[in-house]
């Protein structure tokens, strides 16, 4: 669907629950009713111009905002309300995030991706303590990363600050973030060392329960602290599941107070809201939505970080990607890298890094991408199918490297190249003489079954013998015939020549 909308204030002053993402719509953000409407997605659209709608009637019930790829212009308005899921993501919005962004002390999703934001992360955002997915990549924004995101934001399972003019340190507080599970720091001026406390980041270390909440926020509408729910007196109905890799859900839970009758339930909605991101790893970049809560990955590429990795970021047994290229680390590679078990992405490349390539790195069995490239290593690459599976790409700019997959070859090696050759004829051998024999053994079966086959029909049936003896006695006598009459025709034809060479 196409066009500008109307006023859906006027015109539906009833709605509840809106949903009009995917689709071509273009002009201002249209009006709705600031006393019913409690979600409101209005997601991938053309829509343009500055969101200061709300500011025109008030805060109202509204829980959930998702208008995030359009056209949309100006700074996020100071009136935003009580809010548990706001998208802005890629748009053109810019300015300074305002402060009274803290007051939205329900916030469980804050997504102002790609856009032009400036300035220092303000202070009240540590007021949103409920947050659990919190991603403001791709901006402007600069200054030191605060070392409260760690204290106020317990529940925070994604912290992406990608590419942003952020300097200074890790902070180490960001290590009291026992539930993250992403934690994306790259493309910044960070410099410093990673904190030797990574490993209190208790979801990488071991399993959660994070694969659903993260992907599902609930979010209450309407909040009132002093009513309780009963899960004896509650139902819910899913309403609306979206096909378009995001899901809006709401529920309706009623529940009936001791000194009321049945007519007199209140409602409330809930929503489950699935967050979508952006990650780089395996060296490429793709969008999570509902598996998110499946990865772990820290990403620390291309900042200033110096001296060596922390031998305690081995201690992230569920750690899936780790992303470190770009950086001034020095030292050697942890040699309890092996550990991380479950690692499928390891990139350590464009660094300072020395010394030979851990041994146990060979362990890591579901590594599916690899990149040590462009640094100081040194001695053999350890030999194992998972390492030499990689392309050489992965190990080159160090000089000093040696082994397979690289062309140079160790001290020590062979250098006459007539032993692998000759591996290789005995082995084309092995397989002429294997065909050979199953060649020879496939013509004697195959014989075995056509001569029995035919000759037991012909003993068993009378009537095919019969016919098989006349057959024969037929061709016999074709054959003698034809015989007879060709050498009748060759006679003539010599003595027709003798006779010819006499005269």
């Amino acid at each position: 669907m196409s066009g500008i909308l109307p006023d859906f204030s006027l015109k539906y002053p009833n709605l509840r629950n809106i949903d009009l993402s995917f689709n071509q719509f273009e002009g201002p953000l249209p009006l709705f009713s600031s006393d019913t409407t409690s979600a409101l997605f209005l997601s991938n659209n053309k829509f343009s111009g500055p969101a200061s709608f709300r500011c025109d009637y008030g805060i109202g019930i509204l829980r959930v905002l998702d208008l995030s790829n359009n056209l949309l212009t100006g700074w996020i308005p100071d009136c935003v309300g009580d809010l548990g899921v706001l998208n802005l993501a890629s748009n053109n919005f810019s300015g300074k995030i305002p402060s009274s962004i803290g007051s939205m002390l329900n916030l469980q999703t804050l997504s102002l991706h790609n856009n032009s934001f400036v300035g220092e992360l303000p202070l009240s955002l540590r007021n949103c303590s409920s947050l659990v997915f919190l991603d403001l990549s791709s901006n402007k924004l600069r200054g030191e990363i605060p070392g409260w995101i760690g204290e106020s934001m317990p529940s925070l399972k994604v912290l992406s600050l990608q590419s942003n003019g952020f300097s200074g340190i890790i902070p180490p507080n960001l290590c009291h973030l026992s539930n993250i599970l992403i934690l994306d720091l790259s493309l910044n001026n960070i410099s410093g060392i990673i904190p030797k406390c990574l490993n209190n980041l208790t979801s990488m270390v071991q399993k959660t329960e994070s694969e659903y909440s993260l992907a599902n926020n609930a979010v209450l509408s309407t909040p009132d602290p002093y009513k309780r729910y009963s899960k004896a007196n509650t139902y819910g109905s899913p309403c609306r599941s979206d096909t378009n890799k995001r899901l809006y859900r709401p529920y309706i839970y009623k529940t009936l107070r001791r000194s009321e009758t049945y007519e007199s339930l209140y409602e409330r909605v809930y929503f489950e809201f699935q967050n979508e991101i952006r990650v780089g790893w395996k060296g490429r970049e793709d969008e999570y939505g509902n598996t998110l809560g499946l990865l772990r990955i820290i990403n620390f590429a291309r900042n200033e970080l110096t001296g060596e990795i922390p031998e305690e970021i081995t201690g992230l047994l569920q750690l899936l990607a780790l992303n470190l290229s770009g950086n001034n680390f020095t030292g050697e590679i942890p040699q309890k890298i092996g550990q991380l078990k479950q690692l499928e992405s390891l990139d350590l490349s464009g660094n300072q890094l020395s010394g030979v390539i851990p041994i146990t790195m060979a362990d890591l069995n579901f590594l599916a991408f690899l990149n040590l490239s462009n640094n100081h290593l040194s001695g053999r690459i350890p030999l194992s199918t998972q390492l030499q599976s990689f392309n050489a790409s992965a190990f080159t700019g160090n000089l000093a490297l040696c082994g397979k997959p690289l062309l140079q070859r160790c001290p020590g090696d062979e250098t006459n190249q007539s032993p692998p050759n000759n591996d290789d004829n005995r082995g084309k051998e092995v397989v002429a003489d294997e065909f050979m024999k199953w060649f020879c053994i496939s013509m004697g079966i195959g014989f075995s079954v056509f001569f029995w086959g035919v000759s037991g029909a012909l003993l068993l049936k009378r009537s095919w013998r019969l016919a098989y003896f006349r057959f024969l006695d037929e061709s016999w006598d074709w054959l003698h015939v034809k015989v007879a009459v060709r050498k009748a025709r060759l006679q003539r034809e010599f003595q027709r020549l003798h006779e010819h060479v006499l005269a």
